[in-house]
């Protein structure tokens, strides 16, 4: 789901709000769903990282999901503008044309079973090097399952390619 899809969401629906420090990363949960998504503040810490490592660009994977409208901000493409401002030391990017790019929804993967968590964080599946769960600070979890050919990593909690993962003791799907 796109930024700009959700921050409309956000607008009608209640959603909580989740920052995981360790990825610095942010995702929303309303009853058993689940949504990953960028917003201006993982946007600059991303930057900063890039830049701190001397990085010459940034990738963005579609321009229509930014908040092309400026629904739910002050301007017009605040994702794209970040960026933007990051690399030009703070100066304001040029206007950009506000007609909005065809945009689809997709339904996420996740599956939620309440109160299942006592802690916070990502826990790899006792079941299965390929699954893993991601447990919020209300109790909440939330199952995954990595790409065909890819184990969940619990040393970086990520999915990564089997032979950089020690997982002798789990079954594989």
């Amino acid at each position: 789901m796109g930024y700009n899809e959700f921050c409309e969401k956000q607008q009608s629906e209640q959603w909580h709000i989740h920052f995981n420090e360790e990825q610095k990363g942010v995702f929303a949960t309303s009853g058993n769903q689940w949504v990953g998504y960028e917003n201006p503040e993982t946007i600059a810490l991303k930057m900063e990282y890039l830049l701190n490592l001397d990085l010459g660009g940034a990738m963005v994977w579609s321009l229509e999901s930014d908040d092309f409208l400026g629904v739910c901000n002050d301007s017009n493409y605040v994702l794209m503008n970040t960026i933007y401002r990051s690399f030009h030391n703070g100066t304001e990017a040029p206007a950009v044309p506000t007609t909005p790019a065809t945009s689809t929804t997709t339904s996420n993967s996740a599956s939620a079973t309440p109160n299942e968590c006592s802690t916070e964080g990502i826990f790899p599946s006792p079941n299965s090097c390929q699954e893993y769960y991601v447990c919020t600070s209300d109790g909440r979890r939330f199952n995954f399952s990595c790409p065909d050919g890819l184990w969940f990593d619990p040393v970086f909690n990520f999915c990564n390619w089997p032979e950089q993962v020690n997982c002798d003791s789990f079954e594989t799907i």
